[in-house]
């Protein structure tokens, strides 16, 4: 299973431009910059920053206004240019409901979540791999519960919700 979803980061981001008020309100309590996948879409990321400081800062967001801050960033989407982006995107945002963006911010983030945890298993099977082979039971088990610790303590300090409470609810 691929740890990422480009369709569902774009209908998200088309879901801020259609609804705003209901990102604010909502959605942005449980989605930030970190949910989208930086590999292959490090544009996302920068459109959903400039999108979210706009809104933060009372400021109304457009297709034109989003154009205007983007220009100078020279960002790149793939064969895209950044107004063919934003354009796709002004369609895009027609036809999406806030149900429709609500599911796939909760989409994205559980994506986030699972690639977060993937890596937290990386590092403890290189801990695992360095630890001193006299190490006891009770080292062993130390140092995963911190690796895992460590990153249940981020989202829960990033968010303020317990890790049983992950989208809110």
């Amino acid at each position: 299973m691929q740890l990422y979803d480009l369709d569902q980061e774009r209908v998200v981001l088309a879901g801020i431009l259609a609804h705003p008020e209901y990102f604010l309100t909502d959605v942005s309590g449980y989605l930030n910059e970190e949910v989208f996948y930086s590999k292959e879409s490090v544009g996302h990321k920068t459109v959903f920053l400039r999108m979210k400081t706009l809104l933060d800062d009372n400021k109304k967001i457009d297709i034109s206004i989003l154009s205007h801050h983007l220009k100078s960033l020279n960002l790149s989407f793939k064969d895209l240019n950044t107004n063919q982006f934003l354009e796709a995107l002004a369609l895009l945002s027609e036809g999406v409901s806030e149900e429709a963006f609500h599911q796939s911010a909760e989409v994205i983030k559980l994506l986030s979540i699972r690639r977060q945890m993937a890596k937290v298993g990386e590092d403890i099977s290189k801990k695992m791999k360095m630890l001193d082979s006299t190490a006891s039971f009770e080292e062993i088990i130390n140092s995963t519960d911190t690796l895992y610790n460590n990153q249940v303590d981020h989202y829960e300090n990033s968010t303020g919700k317990k890790a049983t409470n992950l989208l809110g609810e």
